[in-house]
This record gives C-alpha cells, sequence and structure tokens, in this order.
C-alpha cells in the first residue's frame, strides 16, 4: 500500500505490479539462505541472543522503511527488504527450535501448531488491526516510524529482561559450569591419594632399608 502511495503521479506506478512482486522474491529469496545459516547462529549465540538480534535489525527495517517511504524513492524499498531475510529466517526459526527444546517428550508437534498460532494467525491479525488503523491516521512513513520505535522498545526490555532475569535453561548451564570449576579447583588443592600413597610407600621402604643396613653395621663391628 505505501508503495502504491509512493508511486502516485510517476512512471514507476505503470510498473507496481513487477515492483510489488520482486518485494516478495527479494523477502521470500533472501529467507531461505538464513534459515540455512539458523543452526550456526543458534549454536554461537544461543536462542534468546539470537531473538535480541532479530528485534534489533528489525528496528533498521522499519525505520529504514519509514524514511525511504517518506523522502526515498520507491525502488528503494527493495534494498531495505533485504534485512527481511535475517529477520524472519533467524527469528522464526529460532522461535520453532526453541519451542521443541522447551517442550516435554510426545508434544513437540502440539507446541509447535501453538506457537504458529500465536505468530501467523493472532500476530498477524493484530498487526493487520492497529496497522490498518495507523496506515490510516499517520501514513505509510508514520506507520513504520511507530513500529520501529516500538521495536526499538522491545529490543531493550528484551535485553533486561536476560540480562535480570535469565532463563532457565542459562542458569542450569551457569551453575553446571561453576560447579564444574569449583571441582577443578578442589581436585588442584586436594592431594592425590595415589601420589600419598606412593610416598607412604617410598617413606617405608626407605625406613626398611636405614634398619638393614644399622643392623649390618652392628653385625661388622661385632
Amino acid at each position: 500500500m505505501m508503495q502504491e502511495k509512493m508511486a502516485e503521479g510517476t512512471s514507476t506506478i505503470n510498473h507496481m505490479k513487477f515492483l510489488q512482486g520482486m518485494t516478495i522474491f527479494v523477502q521470500c529469496g533472501i529467507e531461505a539462505p538464513f534459515m540455512f545459516l539458523n543452526n550456526w547462529f543458534m549454536r554461537t549465540m544461543g536462542a534468546h541472543r539470537v531473538t535480541s538480534l532479530v528485534f534489533f535489525l528489525y528496528v533498521f527495517r522499519l525505520l529504514g522503511l519509514a524514511v525511504v517511504g517518506a523522502y526515498g524513492p520507491v525502488w528503494a524499498t527493495l534494498l531495505v527488504e533485504l534485512l527481511n531475510g535475517p529477520c524472519f529466517g533467524l527469528g522464526y526459526t529460532a522461535i520453532v527450535i526453541y519451542s521443541s527444546k522447551l517442550c516435554p517428550p510426545g508434544i513437540s508437534t502440539t507446541l509447535q501448531s501453538i506457537v504458529n498460532i500465536c505468530y501467523e494467525i493472532l500476530g498477524y491479525a493484530l498487526a493487520f488491526f492497529f496497522g490498518g488503523l495507523l496506515f490510516s491516521s499517520f501514513g505509510g512513513p508514520g506507520l513504520y516510524l511507530v513500529a520501529g520505535i516500538t521495536s526499538a522498545i522491545v529490543f531493550i526490555l528484551h535485553l533486561l529482561s536476560l540480562k535480570l532475569l535469565p532463563p532457565p535453561q542459562e542458569l542450569a548451564e551457569e551453575n553446571q559450569s561453576l560447579g564444574n570449576q569449583q571441582v577443578g579447583e578442589e581436585e588442584k588443592q586436594s592431594p592425590d591419594p595415589v601420589m600419598e600413597e606412593l610416598d607412604e610407600s617410598r617413606a617405608l621402604a626407605g625406613k626398611v632399608e636405614g634398619e638393614q643396613e644399622a643392623v649390618e653395621m652392628n653385625q661388622r663391628n661385632k
């Protein structure tokens, strides 16, 4: 809708369907590589930090569309939509993978279906409803400006929640790491029982040898 408003009165309006098709092509085409790379991001950063990264990228994407909608040519929206790849490709995959890890065995499919309902049905429905109200009131650039500011606030709140209320999984990993570190320090500080036994055996052998030498010396003196 914003592209059509931007193209009114220009020659671009004659190629609007092609531009809209290219927009969908760019969005979908760049998503697939990031879904493939999502495994690396999950192993390197973890699901929660990947989610924070997605919120951070959404700030640039939405504010970029606001700036382009207000000042830039309509074709520039294609460049901004390149950010849809990491935004959707990483965010959606991280949600699905993390939800499958949290659920008990046997209900992974059910939980992922609930996640999809919240994301693709309830989320899109609320976005279309409030987005339509904002578009009618402020236009396309204003809509994306409000959405970008909202994404920035959510990004900050998400970082604070991870700092103040770490997820149970991260707490367990941290406690396990601290426990392993304490065990390693105790092992370094506590003597090795095998070495203690060897030292005692050597001391006893030395004592026996000393007594034998003393007996031999007494016999020679006699």
